[in-house]
């Protein structure tokens, strides 16, 4: 069948007439009818199609808005630009399907001829069976996943009581109700990609479109077993501590489970990146472009582990050294001074040794040849001692202060401008706590002349000061006694009051200077006690410390005269 054309010179209208006529012609009325039913239906059908479509993309981005990064993205804007794209579609396929089928009636085609002709031949066979049968198992597993969600999300509730209900599970409400939450979402969205993954195969769409989507059913389940794993570590942990508490109490491992008890903060936070990482690595392998790089979160795994059993490591060596060597036992007071001197260099060699090692370890886990790192540090060390001088003067210094028990801590000592208490030995500083109480930071390669108050006895030197006129003899008998009194009431005293004599005198004062043998880093506090007895000793037996002021003594002097001259004017 051909189109009945007009000459060139003849009008539209003529054209027109003519094409009408050549059509009434061709095709009868109950064809052109059935053209126009076929291409209503055809119409709806694809109304119906992208509806569909519409209502699954609402439910998909309700589904996206239950997701961690929902917040960061406008899902309103998002769903009315897809409905936006969905009518534009919609309606070019429309016009597309009209302008089609009145092409085919304005030639005088039966359009459902055509229509059928068009599938047969472009489709292969069995084609449209397939469909249809594929259409039916994807509804029904819709169906099927959109009812069994809705039965889950009410059985997981009752789980969640029957949870909460077992008492050597260490989790707070919020936490599990988090964690349920996080499951029921996880359920959901990955039985809808299920869905989708198996309804692309079924439908026959092309295999790129199944693998992206079980890429990312796999991705979207590795991201949420995580963030459960993460939400759930801290119960985990505290769950465990109970457990271990129980079984571990009164056995040998209690003590060491005790000390290492406050490294747990450090596992749940070690044991979080862990999984962190281990996500990243598996979402990475998933993606074929980028899953060679999946093999280095291994290496941070195990660069993370060697931390953490590093920090272990040195817990357990401080542990052992306050266990085995920071025994009192029968030692001596200058012995057990030693070790209380040595144990902290002890701890802090033990903590530098390790985390070198560790250090090493790490970058050998990371694929760093160490043989050459090495070599670079010996010849780093040369020049670092060399540049830095101060340094190594600060280590040796230590060393010798050590090893030659020039003092240890507890000693009371003076160097320079510091004068105090010794409370720890460094290898490179030294800390001296002062009697008001401040702390002095000194170098061990500054410190020179050391004056130690502390190395088998120091003496409590007082000096008294009384008055002139006082009678020696009393006064030294009164300090004997208290020096015996003294020796009986404190410990620290290893012998009476010494009086040396006299140091100064003057015309209204006499200095006397007393010494009294006392244990190391005493002195002062038993100068404090027997200056106190004294004073009040003194008090006791009327004898003066201090010389009237010369006020006093004019006006006593004026006082005893006119009592003189009255006495004298009664006699006569």
């Amino acid at each position: 069948m051909s189109w009945a054309t007009a000459p060139s010179s003849t009008s539209h209208a003529a054209r027109f007439h003519g094409l009408i006529l050549c059509y009434d012609a061709a095709m009868e009325p109950n064809t052109l009818l059935n053209g126009i039913f076929l291409t209503a239906a055809e119409f709806f059908a694809l109304a119906a199609l992208f509806g569909g479509l519409a209502f699954v993309l609402t439910h998909l981005v309700r589904a996206a808005g239950r997701l961690p990064v929902a917040g960061r993205v406008d899902l309103a804007r998002a769903q009315r630009l897809s409905r936006t794209g969905l009518l534009l579609l919609f309606l070019v396929s429309a016009a597309a399907l009209l302008i089609f089928n009145a092409s085919l009636m304005l030639q005088g085609r039966d359009v459902r001829a055509a229509t059928v002709e068009l599938i047969t031949t472009t489709m292969p066979p069995g084609f449209w069976q397939r469909l249809g049968i594929g259409v039916a198992l994807t509804a029904g597993m819709a169906f099927l996943a959109r009812y069994g969600l809705r039965l889950l999300s009410r059985a997981l509730p009752w789980a969640q009581r029957q949870v909460r209900r077992v008492e050597a599970i260490q989790i707070s409400d919020e936490r599990l109700s988090f964690f349920f939450r996080l499951l029921d979402q996880t359920i959901g969205i990955g039985v809808w990609l299920f869905v989708a993954i198996s309804g692309a195969g079924l439908l026959g769409l092309p295999a790129v479109a199944g693998e992206t989507l079980a890429v990312a059913l796999r991705i979207f389940l590795i991201v949420q077993a995580g963030r459960m794993l993460v939400g759930m570590l801290g119960s985990i942990i505290n769950t465990l501590d109970a457990l271990s508490e129980t079984y571990l109490r009164n056995r040998e491992l209690d003590l060491f489970y005790d000390h290492l008890r406050g490294l747990i903060p450090l596992l749940s936070r070690a044991v979080q990146y862990i999984i962190y990482v281990q996500a990243i690595s598996l979402a990475l392998a998933q993606i074929a472009p980028l899953a060679g790089y999946a093999g280095y979160g291994t290496r941070i795994i195990q660069a993370i582990g060697i931390v953490f059993l590093g920090l272990v490591l040195i817990e357990v060596l401080k542990l052992l050294i306050n266990t085995f060597y920071l025994v009192r036992g029968e030692l001596s007071a200058a012995q057990w001074q030693q070790r209380l001197t040595f144990a902290p260099v002890m701890k802090s060699a033990a903590q530098y040794v390790v985390m070198f090692g560790g250090g090493l370890l790490i970058l050998a886990t990371l694929g760093f040849d160490i043989g050459p790192i090495l070599v670079a540090l010996g010849g780093l060390s040369l020049v670092v001692g060399l540049a830095a001088q101060p340094v190594t003067t600060d280590l040796i210094s230590g060393l010798f202060i050590l090893f030659e028990n020039l003092f240890l801590v507890g000693d009371y000592i003076e160097t320079g401008e510091a004068r105090g208490v010794v409370e720890m030995i460094d290898v490179r500083t030294t800390r001296i706590r002062d009697p008001d109480g401040q702390l002095h930071l000194v170098r061990n390669g500054q410190i020179g002349s050391i004056v130690n108050y502390s190395k088998g006895y120091v003496y409590a030197v007082v000096m008294i000061s009384v008055s002139a006129d006082t009678n020696l003899d009393q006064a030294f008998a009164v300090i004997r006694q208290v020096g015996q009194e003294l020796d009986v009431r404190f410990e620290e005293v290893l012998e009476p009051t010494l009086i040396q004599g006299i140091e100064e005198f003057g015309n209204d004062t006499v200095l006397i200077r007393t010494l009294t043998r006392v244990k190391p880093g005493c002195h002062q506090q038993m100068s404090r006690e027997l200056r106190l007895m004294i004073k009040l000793a003194f008090e006791r037996e009327g004898i003066a410390m201090d010389p009237e002021p010369p006020v006093v003594v004019a006006a006593r002097q004026v006082l005893l005269s006119s009592r003189a001259i009255g006495v004298e004017r009664q006699g006569q």
